[in-house]
């Protein structure tokens, strides 16, 4: 169960929550729920996969904060940002911080599946890269000094 993608979604209006777990369970995936941004940062755990769809406006921390602190703390999960307000200004920001996309509240419905499937894509790729790379130190670690150097020259 480990394996299977989750949806961690986080949203300060319960009917919004209710709506998007609703959503998970007919595409079949997990989801957690979190009416807050620091609810979220307390239960989260970056060796978890999946995708985080966060509400802009929030009382307390903002999901653009939200973002901006799980990308400092290199935790990158895709994320799917929603607002009921939107600006240009905030769109930008979001997704130089990463975002996948932002949807403007109320957002059609195939938008939102669509922008999961991405993020869920993407998570997927961002994973296997990570393990690719962790293959390749490690076989890196095994070489003694003189290969070390003899690889150096190639490099």
């Amino acid at each position: 169960m480990e394996d299977q993608p989750t949806l961690f979604l986080v949203d300060d209006d319960p009917s919004v929550l209710d709506s998007l777990r609703t959503l998970a369970q007919t595409l079949g995936l997990r989801s957690e729920t979190y009416s807050g941004a620091e609810e979220f940062l307390t239960a989260f755990r970056n060796d978890r996969h999946g995708c985080l769809i966060v509400d802009v406006r929030m009382a307390g921390m903002s999901g653009l904060d939200l973002q901006k602190r799980l990308v400092t703390a290199g935790d990158s999960i895709p994320t799917i940002v929603i607002t009921g307000h939107s600006d240009i200004p905030m769109s930008v920001q979001a997704m130089k911080v990463g975002a996948i996309t932002m949807l403007e509240k109320p957002f059609e419905i195939d938008a939102l599946i669509a922008a999961i499937r991405q993020a869920l894509a993407e998570d997927a790729r961002r994973r296997s890269e990570r393990k690719r790379r962790a293959a390749f130190e490690s076989r890196i670690a095994l070489l003694t000094a003189e290969e070390r150097e003899i690889l150096n020259f190639f490099a």
